[in-house]
């Protein structure tokens, strides 16, 4: 896709973008690559806008950043909300973006939870996918359901994983134990 494609369609203003192809999104600068449109943000320890240079000499076409920061050698998209404009940019880069996605978070349960919950979505006949700790599996997985139920039928102890927030502070709840599998959705 080309950059100033990319900008139309995030509604940023794109005079002066080359028609430079995207190849990717960065926010560091030791994962950009030749046509990567690089973020370079402010953090609380960090300062993105340090690494411009090397993003640049890296083959960044483009750096998203505050209005003031100092970019030569590619294009400057300048906004004071540098993290929205690069996910506007990102979110036009990544088409189509599945109708529905949900992120787990917390401290502990995260990659069982996700696993869980994928398999259950290809169970009931979803197209589901999951990127995380036990790496990226995809939605042309062939679904197993004797592992599933094997793995829940053979479990010697009783588990309970709470799974991320939803809307209205809704939880899911998936309790597993010896032979039984509930789910419980609610707020």
């Amino acid at each position: 896709m080309r950059l100033s494609a990319i900008l139309e369609r995030a509604g940023l203003d794109a005079g002066g973008a080359a028609d430079a192809p995207v190849t990717g999104f960065a926010i560091d600068h030791r994962k950009v690559a030749p046509g990567t449109v690089f973020g370079a943000f402010q953090g609380a320890s960090v300062n993105g806008e340090d690494f411009i240079p090397a993003a640049v000499e890296s083959g960044a076409v483009a750096v998203v950043a505050r209005p003031d920061a100092k970019v030569e050698g590619a294009l400057h998209v300048a906004d004071p909300m540098p993290r929205r404009a690069f996910a506007r940019m990102a979110a036009q880069f990544f088409v189509p973006v599945p109708a529905t996605i949900v992120a787990v978070t917390g401290t502990n349960g995260k990659t069982s939870t996700v696993e869980m919950t994928r398999q259950i979505w290809r169970m009931c006949g979803f197209s589901a996918a999951s990127i995380g700790t036990l790496g990226v599996t995809t939605p042309d997985e062939s679904p197993n359901f004797e592992s599933f139920a094997t793995a829940i039928a053979s479990s010697t102890s009783e588990m309970e994983i709470i799974g991320a927030s939803g809307p209205n502070d809704s939880s899911t709840i998936i309790s597993a134990s010896r032979g039984t599998l509930s789910i419980t959705v609610g707020s």
